[in-house]
């Protein structure tokens, strides 16, 4: 997997909301159609009073488990090592060098992900997995090697992805497919300490790949 990295000084999250990365983040978000569009927020409750469908109000936190679940390969780390995670904010996570294309693919599978379990189309159980499915999602929509995160390349791999999600009917398919594969590889220990580890990222990896 090809990740590109630059040290830098990680950025407390009122910092980062000044950052030019973050208003082009949150222009970014508003340029798709409505049935596609989400919000960035960039300054806490910006969006407060407007009548925006508070579901696609995506918040820093939210953006940053999604980024590291989906492209980074690391869904074990979005909950439990968040603080670590977060920290990485500025130095391999929401850099100005980076496309902003994977951010919005992420954070509009984590949109629809929760639209699903709103709306039963996907049990709750799985909850508990949901950066996990989003890391499936990827492998199953786009098996190709990820291109440099400042590479034009990578805007036509998460085009490849948003079209299976963009389509209710292929994208309600690979969510599905996505659990089955949780399913499959975590057996009868659906639970957090089990699938929260470098091991089961690992193992669903290995899974997809044999497909």
């Amino acid at each position: 997997m090809k990740i590109l990295f630059m040290p830098r000084t990680s950025r407390p999250r009122s910092h980062f909301a000044i950052t030019e990365f973050a208003r082009q983040l949150e222009a970014f978000f508003k340029t798709f159609p409505d049935g596609r569009k989400l919000y960035y927020e960039r300054r806490s409750r910006q969006y407060d009073g407007l009548s925006i469908e508070k579901t696609r109000v995506v918040i820093q936190t939210n953006a940053v488990r999604a980024f590291a679940g989906m492209f980074l390969g690391e869904p074990h780390n979005t909950v439990r090592s968040y603080k670590k995670l977060s920290e990485r904010v500025g130095q391999d996570i929401f850099i100005k060098e980076h496309r902003l294309y994977p951010y919005y693919t992420a954070s509009y599978t984590l949109y629809l992900l929760e639209f699903l379990f709103r709306n039963g189309k996907i049990d709750s159980k799985y909850k508990i997995a949901r950066f996990q499915i989003l890391f499936v999602v990827r492998l199953l929509a786009n098996a190709d090697p990820i291109p440099f995160f400042n590479a034009h390349k990578i805007d036509k791999f998460c085009e490849k992805i948003c079209e299976h999600l963009w389509d209710p009917n292929k994208a309600e398919k690979i969510f599905a497919d996505a659990c089955n594969a949780v399913d499959t590889v975590a057996g009868a220990t659906l639970d957090r300490d089990n699938v929260h580890t470098t091991t089961f990222t690992d193992a669903l990896a290995k899974y997809c790949a044999a497909l």
